[in-house]
C-alpha cells in the first residue's frame, strides 16, 4: 500500500500538485479505495515528451506489483490537470483495516473499531509535522474524503456533500491547528437522504410498470372489440 502511492506522488512531486485519497464505504461493507495524483501543464513541460510516455516511464517498475495485489490504474484528466489513479476493492471493512498503511508517514495512529451493535469508528490522528521529507510523500495540497451510506453519528470533517453522503477533510502537512480525522458511523441504519432516494426510485419503477400493465390491458381490449 505504502508503496503504491508512493509512485503516485513521486509521479507529481513539483508545485501544483494535487492528491486526493478517497474511501467509499458500500452498503455491504465492502470497502472502494481510490487514489488519484494530478499534475499542471507546466510539470509535464519538463520532460519534454507526451503526458502519457511521462506516466508509463514512472510506473514501469510497479506494474508487477499493482497485478499483484490487484490494483486497478487509469490515466485522468481533469480540466487542465493530468496524472494517474489506482483503485482497489476490500471484501470488508476488516480486511481494509489490516492492510491500510499509506497514513504511516502522516499521522502516528489509525484506528478502525467496529462494536457489536454495529457502530464504526474510523479515526487518524497525531499528525506528523517536521520539516524531514526522507519518508514521507511530497503534495502541496490534497482531501480525504469518505463516502457512508449510513448514518453518521458525529464527524469533524471540513466539508459534507449531502447528495454523495461524502464527508471530505483538507490536508496539510503545515497546517498545525487541525491533524485529526475522526468518523462515527452506524452500519444498522441507512442515510436518512439515501432512503429517501431508494423510496422514491422504488415508487416511480412501481409506477412504471402499472402504467404498462394498464396499457397492456387497454390494448388488448381495443383489439378483442375490433375484432367482434
Amino acid at each position: 500500500m505504502k508503496k503504491i502511492f508512493c509512485f503516485l506522488i513521486l509521479c507529481f512531486i513539483v508545485a501544483g500538485c494535487q492528491a486526493s485519497y478517497e474511501l467509499k464505504i458500500n452498503d455491504d461493507l465492502t470497502v472502494n479505495e481510490t487514489i488519484i495524483g494530478l499534475e499542471n501543464e507546466e510539470f509535464y513541460e519538463l520532460f519534454r515528451s507526451p503526458k502519457s510516455n511521462v506516466i508509463d516511464m514512472v510506473l514501469a517498475p510497479y506494474r508487477d506489483y499493482i497485478k499483484t495485489f490487484s490494483y486497478r490504474y487509469s490515466e485522468v484528466v481533469d480540466s487542465e490537470m493530468y496524472g494517474a489513479k489506482i483503485e482497489k476493492k476490500y471484501s470488508s471493512l476488516q480486511d481494509f483495516g489490516d492492510k491500510f498503511s499509506f497514513y504511516i508517514p502522516y499521522f502516528e495512529d489509525f484506528k478502525l473499531d467496529v462494536s457489536d451493535d454495529g457502530k464504526v469508528h474510523l479515526s487518524l490522528s497525531n499528525k506528523i509535522i517536521n520539516d524531514s521529507f526522507s519518508n514521507r510523500y511530497i503534495i502541496d495540497k490534497g482531501t480525504i474524503s469518505i463516502i457512508v451510506p449510513f448514518k453518521v453519528i458525529s464527524h469533524n470533517a471540513d466539508s459534507y456533500d449531502a447528495a454523495l453522503s461524502k464527508y471530505t477533510w483538507n490536508f496539510d502537512l503545515t497546517d498545525k491547528t487541525k491533524s485529526n480525522i475522526d468518523i462515527v458511523f452506524d452500519t444498522k441504519y441507512v442515510e436518512e437522504n439515501n432512503l429517501i432516494l431508494i423510496v422514491l426510485l422504488s415508487s416511480f419503477i412501481l409506477l412504471i410498470i402499472t402504467f404498462i400493465i394498464i396499457f397492456l390491458i387497454f390494448k388488448k381490449k381495443n383489439k378483442n372489440c375490433n375484432d367482434i
